[in-house]
């Protein structure tokens, strides 16, 4: 008679069951005599007659939180696949006109004459998202770079809206 466990970490080891020492084979199946196999059935609820192993139970969630807590981590989830798509597009935008520059280098190494690309602009929208994503750190040294002060800031928040207003200023300039 074959008999199989339901703990795999049995597979390939050898243990004694009784008066008799078995051998798993790496299924986690051994074979004996059916008298003594059905004895051991009865007795260790681990072990059962080869193709009557039970199903594994799914675990059910019932409880509240854990529900509210799967239900805010797929959020953050699409938040973060959203953020991906995001940085991709950019990352692809960026490796085209690097490649956009190397062909104007190549070009310009060979003695063709090029005409330069106009530069792109980013809408404000485009550039508060941009500025959003940076940590406060860096948002400060953009606005020291850009020749503004930090004199009552505090908030991430400030500094983007003082970085905003520095653009405006250059661009009516």
């Amino acid at each position: 008679m074959k008999i199989e466990t339901s703990n795999k970490k049995f597979a390939g080891q050898s243990m004694r069951l009784g008066n008799e020492t078995i051998t798993f084979n790496n299924e986690g199946v051994f074979e004996v005599e059916k008298e003594l196999g059905l004895e051991l059935i009865e007795k260790y609820d681990f072990l059962f007659e080869e193709g009557k192993l039970p199903k594994p139970k799914e675990e059910k969630i019932s409880d509240q939180a854990d529900l509210e807590t799967i239900n805010d981590l797929k959020i953050k989830i699409e938040q973060h696949k959203a953020t991906i798509d995001r940085k991709n597009k950019e990352i692809a935008l960026l490796k085209e006109d690097n490649q956009n520059w190397r062909n104007i280098a190549d070009n310009a190494l060979k003695g063709i004459k090029v005409e330069l690309p106009a530069e792109k602009e980013v809408d404000s929208d485009d550039f508060k998202a941009i500025l959003e994503e940076k940590s406060f750190d860096e948002l400060k040294g953009i606005l020291t770079s850009m020749g503004g002060t930090l004199q009552g800031l505090k908030t991430s928040e400030q500094v983007i809206k003082k970085i905003l207003a520095l653009e405006e200023q250059g661009k009516e300039e």
